[in-house]
């Protein structure tokens, strides 16, 4: 297969040179496609610093029908798009791989940690958030249906204006990511002593490069996805505004440390078909609660597209509160002013 010219356009789409030796490290995870390695003296091979893994295709898949699983747009060569994804590549006993970049963690991997660790620290006047808003919280964590704020907001809404230009990107070349969610946002940099307070966030979104027939998790499925589901039906029609609203559902991540519905017993899918969704805590702004309003609107017209989505942030994003940062052996005030850029300094990558 890798002599046949038809195949050879889009095996080598991303730069990856045939001759360059990649060698196979430990393996690192499997699941029910794929298993992945980590590829070891990819590094050097390939002139760069960054860690790469391989995602090698289970024997059984055959080509043709992988091929069949793969967005157009991901088989193209883009400028503008944010991927993880280096290469593809047929191996010597005729398994697919593609070659990704290796981050550290997931976006819900840190979440999680914040909340382990008790976080955020942020205060308002010299007292805990969690405690001023009356969150239900003990020594040892969260109680179940509880929220609470795991970033600053300065944070909070830069990254979800990085996912949602990622979006953007995949959007303009015709991709959907189809499961969009922080356990498929893939992070480096992130300084889990000062979770919450970090002004630096590599990050890229992932698990889209197989997203042909694939309809998304839970509750993060737009109702007309679940309406589909519901009527059993073998192919999903799935379209850009579904992938708005799991945007929706994946900001209430970012904002509360919940999942969808965490701790609602008996919660059902018909639930979200008559309107029903996340209750927002009054901490989080709104502006920020407007745009999820409209971002999981019941009718898919009503939302906005990832165009208008990071013009609204970047235009509210310096209307933010003074706030106390108590770090590990001093504490500071930290005013941010009105008129401050928010997004110049963040530092994405």
């Amino acid at each position: 297969l890798r002599k046949l010219p038809k195949y050879q356009q889009w095996l080598n789409i991303y730069g990856v040179q045939s001759g360059k030796a990649i060698v196979f490290g430990p393996k690192l995870a499997e699941g029910g496609q794929a298993e992945i390695f980590e590829a070891d003296d990819c590094s050097k091979s390939l002139g760069s610093h960054f860690s790469y893994v391989l995602k090698v295709y289970k024997k059984g898949y055959s080509l043709k029908g992988l091929k069949s699983q793969w967005p157009d747009g991901v088989l193209s060569s883009h400028k503008y798009i944010v991927t993880g994804v280096q290469g593809g590549m047929v191996l010597e006993d005729d398994r697919f791989a593609f070659l990704l970049r290796r981050c550290d963690i997931d976006l819900w991997k840190i979440i999680e940690i914040a909340k382990e660790n008790n976080s955020p620290l942020w205060k308002e006047n010299g007292r805990p958030l969690k405690e001023f808003r009356g969150y239900n919280t003990t020594r040892s964590g969260r109680r179940p249906g509880c929220c609470m704020p795991v970033f600053s907001d300065e944070c909070a809404q830069s990254i979800m204006l990085k996912i949602a230009c990622d979006m953007l990107s995949l959007h303009n070349i015709n991709v959907l990511h189809r499961d969009l969610k922080t356990s498929n946002i893939l992070c480096n940099d992130f300084d889990i002593d000062q979770i919450g307070q970090t002004r630096r966030i590599t990050m890229h979104l992932a698990d889209y490069e197989s997203s042909i027939g694939v309809s998304g998790t839970g509750f993060w499925r737009a109702p007309e996805i679940l309406q589909q589901v519901k009527e059993g039906k073998s192919r999903i029609e799935f379209t850009k505004e579904a992938d708005v609203y799991a945007y929706a559902m994946t900001c209430y991540e970012i904002l509360t440390g919940c999942i969808p519905f965490e701790g609602r017993k008996g919660i059902q899918y018909d639930d979200v078909l008559n309107g029903e969704r996340p209750p927002l805590p009054d901490y989080i702004p709104a502006w920020v609660k407007d745009l999820l309003h409209r971002c999981w609107h019941q009718i898919p017209s009503e939302r906005p597209s990832f165009r208008v989505i990071p013009e609204e942030i970047k235009a509210h994003g310096t209307q933010l509160y003074s706030v106390v940062l108590e770090e590990p052996n001093k504490a500071k005030t930290s005013w941010i002013s009105e008129d401050a850029p928010l997004f110049n300094d963040v530092g994405f990558i």
